[in-house]
């Protein structure tokens, strides 16, 4: 208990008395805010001058309004003191009415000084200025912290768009091969694994701190039926009937093919057992059209819906209850929510989301599906307007029926959001392993209307995605740049769609001062995320992927996977000089053998080849080697002659025609100093550098083309559009034959959208722990499947910089761990993960000992 009179140094919780925070500035002892104030001054100028969205941090959060009321303390002080000056000489003029005035104004200062010694500086409201891009918020979670796996690939389905009652169905046009396809490369690339079995191994393990995953414990899998909710969407044989509920025979819902991917993962590559798998969702029904196709692949799953009927179980209420952080009073005389059943159950939640805008608030992809998680007392249901609940709706930034909250106008930025206490609570957020969004058909409004998406690389087609991530906020945020690129009249570009966003990667310190507590336990919610936008629409780059520590990394694929050419990073670049070095032995050979143009020269043996290419922080290498006993150089056409096409789509947008800016064609012909120039080709890059060189079989091309001028960005999973053409030409006319590396047909000219693919790789940043073992400390990270071998570098200094003095071992891949008998009493830890001589550093883990030593009173505290 705080004795009388003296400052209260703490905030404290009020449910538990618990410390949660540092006093308000006017319960601080007098004399210590003006050195305070100026302290955080100078902090806050060092951290956020170089680095503005730093401002966004919790620390900085904390300094600026005491930076604040030092200033305004300061100018009053400094006002008043020019306001006696000026008194004082008024008065030595007589002119008692001025300096009368002064003296006023002097006083003001004066108390204005005063007055703020007690307290922070007020806000003063302004327009919200949009968050900027790349600018991350928050702290990134996962495997791969901040990652999210995008994947997008046009032939999973094909349907008109007009279904009827009686007519073509969108669940029924999905190809199931390739769905299933799409979520292993997703759940592959996200892990960094070659196999599914690995990636989920990796995934467990990240999630439970290192521990697999262990037989009989089970998952919960959230589905979205907000297009069939109960009751009237079907009828007693649970035939779906949109109309019954607001939707159309056009609403989509979860993809049956997704989900049968789904739990086909679960089963067969992460071992879980049927029985330990629960799926649905306890505000919707298992319409036959969704349960026959997933119940006849997996009878032995529990499907869970509001009915529990024909086999399906009933939704029922658990134990664990939900508090909501709203404000006081904004809750009171509410019925207490509680999580379902089949979630208190559960070990683990997948959550599997649908990517769509909604009227009210704006999105509904991740994070708003955990509105169908809870229920009501004794086996209620719970829907987000149930009476006598809270309302969920109430705090929807675009809610245009609900009565509006306490607090004021729910479109603006700062405010208390419920959506960060479901996805902060422990039971809920804090069970979810994994977030999926369907993005096959995506869909626009409550009800679900898909429409077909004008935007590269759709290129006015259904999206046909599927995204994936362990971080909940970074998969919202990518949902947002997209729904807001296709679907703006949702209100998408107003700012409060993406407030919950802010207080979920803020949760710890929120804008709008929420303790976020759903357990009631008195504890603050920590950072559930990292939130950013990426740098526009067309590149949709994050932080991570322009190179930097934080943040979002999006990593994608477009496409058939086999158009992917590994491209291989160098440690230094490469001299071009026409010869085949050995640094291109460790690049992938690709075979130029599709015959494409011509054939007559197939007789007389024709022109064979195959290329390699590497790529370092600045160019992109090629190696094209050709195997031709007539090298001819006599035409007008560049193509007409012995040569090599390369085509490029830097952005990866797959355009169905030639954009003007990063979209090549660009020729290097046989006996020539010039790249030629295609017809629809941009303009060539400044800094190109070839040689082509004649070899005892053919010729061999060697070139250095600048990233920046293509329009490539380097990072790992950096796709670009790619092909290469050998032309062939043996009497001295026209070609005679062209081949290809991924062309089949020949297109006059290519479209970028028939191009193939190369993908950069490269190291993969691993994230290391440390853990005491009987003889020292066990060292571990997770293993990436590019990465060659990792160095383990150790100091006693936390900042130290790893080098060849500081390197402890090499540990060869797959070996992912390493026994460091004689540690000694402080020591920390790098790992450098290794990809032909390129290193990736690790996060900085360590431990050190020290002795507690009482003084003081006799209870071992030291006198305050």
């Amino acid at each position: 208990m705080k004795p009388h009179g003296l400052p209260r140094l703490f905030r404290l919780c009020p449910k538990t008395g618990r410390i949660v925070g540092i006093a308000p500035a006017k319960q601080l002892p007098f004399i210590l805010l003006p050195v305070v104030g100026f302290l955080a001054l100078i902090w806050w100028l060092i951290r956020v001058v170089p680095k503005p969205s730093r401002a966004a941090y919790p620390c900085q959060r904390v300094a600026a309004p005491l930076a604040g009321s030092f200033l305004v303390w300061l100018g009053g002080i400094t006002g008043a003191g020019l306001a006696f000056r000026h008194a004082q000489a008024r008065m030595r003029q007589a002119r008692y009415a001025s300096a009368g005035l002064a003296l006023l104004v002097a006083a003001i200062g004066i108390a204005w000084a005063t007055l703020s010694l007690g307290g922070p500086a007020e806000a003063v409201p302004v327009a919200y200025t949009p968050h900027p891009a790349n600018e991350p918020i928050g702290e990134a979670r996962g495997l791969a912290p901040g990652r999210v796996a995008w994947i997008h690939d046009p032939s999973v389905a094909d349907w008109d768009g007009i279904s009827t009652s009686a007519g073509q169905r969108w669940f029924d046009m999905v190809d199931q091969t390739v769905a299933e396809d799409m979520l292993e490369w997703a759940l592959a690339t996200y892990a960094g694994t070659v196999t599914t079995g690995e990636a989920w191994d990796a995934i467990f393990r990240s999630f439970n701190g290192g521990a697999p995953y262990q037989a009989g414990e089970k998952i919960f899998i959230k589905t979205n039926f907000t297009t069939s909710n109960a009751p009237n969407c079907a009828d007693t044989s649970y035939n779906w009937n949109p109309p019954g509920c607001g939707a159309k025979w056009t609403s989509i819902g979860n993809s049956p093919q997704l989900m049968v991917a789904l739990l086909d993962q679960l089963v067969n590559s992460a071992g879980v057992a049927q029985s330990d798998i629960t799926m649905g969702d306890p505000t919707g029904l298992w319409v036959n059209e969704l349960y026959n196709p997933v119940h006849d692949a997996f009878p032995g799953v529990n499907y869970l819906d509001a009915r529990g009927t024909l086999n399906r179980a009933k939704a029922t209420t658990g134990s664990t209850r939900l508090y909501w952080s709203a404000p006081e009073g904004e809750t009171a005389g509410k019925s207490q929510d509680y999580l379902l059943r089949a979630l208190d159950d559960a070990t683990y939640m997948i959550n599997l989301a649908i990517l769509k805008s909604h009227n009210r608030a704006g999105i509904t992809v991740a994070a708003k599906n955990h509105y169908g998680s809870l229920m009501g007392a004794s086996d209620a249901m719970r829907k987000p307007t149930t009476a006598n609940f809270y309302d969920l709706h109430v705090r929807l930034p675009l809610e245009t029926q609900a009565t509006p909250p306490p607090t004021g106008n729910r479109t603006l930025m700062a405010q208390y959001r419920p959506l960060v206490d479901m996805n902060g609570h422990a039971g809920m957020g804090g069970k979810t392993i994994l977030n999926l969004l369907d993005a096959i058909y995506a869909g626009k409004g409550w009800d679900g209307i898909p429409s077909k998406w004008a935007m590269a690389p759709f290129n006015n087609d259904w999206p046909q995605s599927v995204f994936l991530s362990m971080d909940p906020v970074a998969i919202d945020s990518v949902a947002f740049d997209f729904l807001s690129q296709q679907w703006p009249d949702h209100a998408l570009g107003n700012e409060g769609v993406q407030d919950y966003l802010h207080e979920m990667a803020l949760a710890d310190d929120p804008p709008s001062g929420t303790f976020y507590d759903p357990e009631g336990d008195g504890v603050r919610m920590a950072s559930q995320g990292v939130h950013e936008h990426w740098n526009d629409a067309t590149l949709k780059l994050y932080s991570r992927n322009l190179g930097e520590d934080d943040g979002i990394e999006l990593l994608y694929r477009t496409g058939d996977p086999a158009a992917n050419a590994a491209v291989r990073r160098t440690d230094r670049p490469i001299e071009i000089d026409g010869a085949m070095d050995p640094i291109w032995d460790a690049a992938p050979a690709h075979p130029i053998g599709n015959l494409i143009g011509g054939g007559s020269a197939i007789a007389a043996g024709g022109a064979t080849g195959d290329y390699r290419v590497l790529y370092d922080d600045t160019n992109l290498y090629l190696l094209v080697r050709v195997t031709d006993g007539d090298l001819v150089n006599d035409s007008a056409l560049w193509s007409d002659d012995d040569s090599v096409g390369i085509l490029i789509d830097g952005d990866y947008s797959r355009g169905a025609t030639y954009d003007g800016v990063n979209d090549f064609e660009l020729g290097f012909r046989w006996n020539d100093t010039i790249v030629r120039q295609g017809v629809s080709s941009a303009a060539i890059p400044q800094g190109i550098a070839f040689e082509m060189t004649g070899t005892d079989s053919g010729y061999l091309l060697e070139a250095r083309l600048p990233l920046a001028g293509l329009g490539i960005v380097p990072g790992y999973g950096r796709l670009y559009g790619l092909d290469v053409w050998v032309n062939d030409d043996d009497d001295g006319a026209t070609r005679d034959a062209r081949w290809a590396w991924w062309a089949t047909v020949e297109g006059s000219p290519q479209l970028p959208n028939a191009f193939g693919a190369g993908a950069l790789e490269g190291p993969q940043k691993t994230q290391a722990t440390i853990a005491p073992q009987d003889a020292g400390m066990l060292l571990s990270w997770t293993h990436f499947a590019w990465n060659d071998a990792y160095e383990v570098h150790g100091s006693t200094s936390p900042y130290f910089l790893p080098d060849e003095w500081t390197r402890l071992t090499v540990v060869e891949a797959p070996t992912s761990e390493f026994a460091d008998t004689s540690p000694g009493a402080e020591r920390y830890y790098v790992i450098r993960a290794l990809e032909q001589g390129l290193g990736a550093e690790s996060n900085r883990t360590g431990h050190f000992q020290f002795d507690l030593t009482t003084q003081g009173d006799t209870h071992g505290r030291n006198p305050m």
